[in-house]
């Protein structure tokens, strides 16, 4: 797909292409180097840039947010996931590595949709829902083995 978008741009002869992916097939790139043109690639620092980069490491921004939350006293963190990018991937991978880092297990959900605010919304709820059911389970639990204690 973007073959065939950077294909169509170049054909306008445009004086330059911004990117918002970094992960490129030989064919774009050679197109690209033909074309002589600036290039800027955004959201993340490819191993090998084409040209300009104004990006971030997503893992490492993560594990830095998730590190601060758990800092902060926060212990019920989840990941909410959306696309399943590379991206999605690195920025859960960071989430993971920040829980371990406070001996926490991690907890994620995650869909295939493209994010938005309102599917943001709804994987909190379900996320939440989940939460509530595990606590109410536990205090079942609980329940139980204290009848059981008390004969």
């Amino acid at each position: 797909r973007e073959e065939e978008q950077v294909a169509s741009l170049l054909s306008y002869h445009v004086d330059g292409l911004i990117l918002s992916d970094s992960q490129h097939t030989e064919r774009t790139r050679k197109m690209i180097a033909t074309a002589g043109i600036p290039v800027v690639e955004t959201m993340d620092l490819p191993l090998s840039p084409i040209d300009m980069v104004v990006g971030m490491d997503h893992r490492a921004a993560a594990r830095a947010m998730v590190t601060e939350m758990l800092r902060r006293g926060r212990r019920k963190v989840v990941y909410l996931g959306a696309r399943l990018d590379v991206r999605t991937q690195l920025r859960m991978e960071g989430y993971y590595q920040a829980m371990a880092d406070f001996g926490l297990n991690g907890q994620h959900l995650l869909t295939e949709q493209s994010s938005s605010f309102t599917l943001g919304g709804e994987l909190l709820a379900q996320a939440m829902a989940q939460s509530q059911e595990e606590f109410q389970e536990a205090e079942r639990q609980g329940k139980a083995l204290e009848a059981a204690r008390r004969g």
